[in-house]
């Protein structure tokens, strides 16, 4: 269970940020895709237009994220694309996307609510295989390390 405070519970009440909770769930089982549908939902929201977020230093993208600390920009970028991909698959019109140089994300203002013609196309099944997750167990925890499963 989770307990707000008053505060916070008014505050979720006069400023709510539209999204799609039955994504959240089918990205449930990585909380890095999670937290980052979570994130661009927010973002896209309020956005104002075509905006570029940093991925690194106090105010990038790793920091808001909460992410571990990356030792390599490269292994973190690697990962934002899978996070991204597993994101477009349950929101084909999100407008996020790295920039030319791998530094920044940019976003553009959308709801992360389907439409209910779009949320029919959409089944666990055709995420479940973007996903591989035949192949792979996410361990919960930072950046979702996917583990290979020995063959039974």
């Amino acid at each position: 269970m989770i307990v707000l405070s008053d505060e916070f519970y008014r505050e979720i009440l006069s400023h709510p940020i539209p999204t799609d909770l039955e994504a959240a769930k089918v990205l449930s089982s990585s909380p890095a895709a999670v937290d980052l549908f979570m994130w661009l939902s927010y973002r896209c929201f309020t956005a104002r237009g075509r905006e570029r977020v940093p991925l690194f230093g106090d105010f990038g993208l790793v920091s808001q994220l909460g992410s571990c600390d990356y030792a390599r920009p490269r292994k973190f970028r690697e990962r934002l694309e899978g996070w991204l991909d597993l994101v477009r698959a349950m929101w084909p019109e999100c407008p996020a996307s790295m920039d030319a140089n791998g530094t920044g994300l940019w976003v553009g203002r959308a709801n992360a609510v389907l439409t209910a013609q779009a949320n029919n196309v959409r089944s666990t099944a055709e995420v479940r295989q973007l996903r591989n997750l035949d192949q792979f167990e996410f361990k919960r925890g930072c950046g979702d390390r996917p583990v290979t499963q020995e063959a039974s």
